[in-house]
């Protein structure tokens, strides 16, 4: 029984962990664009876009509306 209990909540973080990373490249592309064509090395609260692993949902970018489902909402 605790097996089957670890096996639950193993397959729970699993899917949680691919729910939450939903943001595409495309769309994390187009952020970056956006960034580097509006000087946001300058703004006073930077994305921080070089960190391939920075995820707009997941560190909060500021101005980024996410869904639960790590879905980039509205700006």
């Amino acid at each position: 029984m605790t097996q089957r209990r670890i096996a639950v909540l193993v397959l729970l973080a699993l899917s949680w962990a691919t729910l939450a990373t939903a943001i595409t490249q495309d769309e994390r592309g187009a952020l970056k664009l956006l960034f580097w064509a509006t000087h946001g090395q300058n703004w006073m609260t930077k994305w921080d876009v070089q960190n391939k692993y920075s995820d707009p949902c997941l560190d909060s970018w500021y101005g980024i509306v996410c869904d639960r489902t790590g879905r980039i909402r509205s700006m």
